[in-house]
């Protein structure tokens, strides 16, 4: 009796240890950041736009986990007012079955308040090398001539112009399209800003 208590016992502290060393971790590397704040309010600089994450638990769970397409980081800035801030990154999506870690696993951030200025509109003509050389687009007619940008005061300082990318592909008439509404700096480089609207009418004669 006493031999086979001691099995037991013995057999139970080996399996605990056992069933410990079946862990296993997998790293997935570069998954997307999403923040949690008040994008028409203000705007978010400082935060990366991909993070890894290590998710720990049973073969099984964990491989089943690394294969979902739900898995994001998350940075919930709810609540936070302008300035600078130190901010959690969490993993979400991956179910309750492992245990996710995110690396790294804080973020520091700034927020700012954001302000509209209108800006005029001018153009550019894209993909002419796509249209027939017989062919050239003339001035285009606007729908409008200025547009609101809505972003942080540096932002908008920062902004030269806001063009119209007129798409002439093809064209072998007078067309109309809605063409996309892009801000640059002075060096020709974009900026990201909130244009309203993002797209405007316009009328092309060829």
């Amino acid at each position: 009796l006493a031999i086979l208590m001691y099995v037991i016992v013995n057999y139970n502290s080996m399996s605990s240890v056992y069933t410990t060393t079946l862990k296993y971790s997998k790293t997935i590397e570069d998954v997307e950041v999403t923040a949690k704040y008040n994008s028409d309010t203000f705007e978010l600089s400082g935060l990366p736009s991909s993070a890894n994450v290590t998710i720990t638990g049973d073969a099984t769970n964990v491989t089943n986990a690394s294969g979902t397409s739900d898995g994001v980081v998350i940075a919930d800035l709810d609540g936070m007012t302008e300035g600078e801030h130190t901010v959690k990154l969490t993993a979400d999506g991956y179910g309750t079955s492992v245990t996710a870690v995110v690396n790294p696993s804080t973020a520091v951030v700034t927020l700012k308040k954001k302000t509209t200025q209108q800006f005029d509109i001018s153009y550019d003509f894209i993909n002419q090398s796509k249209m027939d050389e017989i062919y050239s687009a003339g001035t285009p007619v606007f729908e409008y001539t200025k547009v609101n940008v809505r972003g942080s005061k540096e932002t908008l300082s920062s902004i030269a112009f806001v063009k119209a990318l007129i798409d002439v592909s093809g064209q072998t008439s007078d067309f109309e399209q809605d063409a996309k509404l892009v801000a640059y700096d002075a060096s020709g480089n974009p900026v990201n800003a909130d244009i309203v609207p993002s797209t405007i009418h316009v009328k092309v004669p060829v």
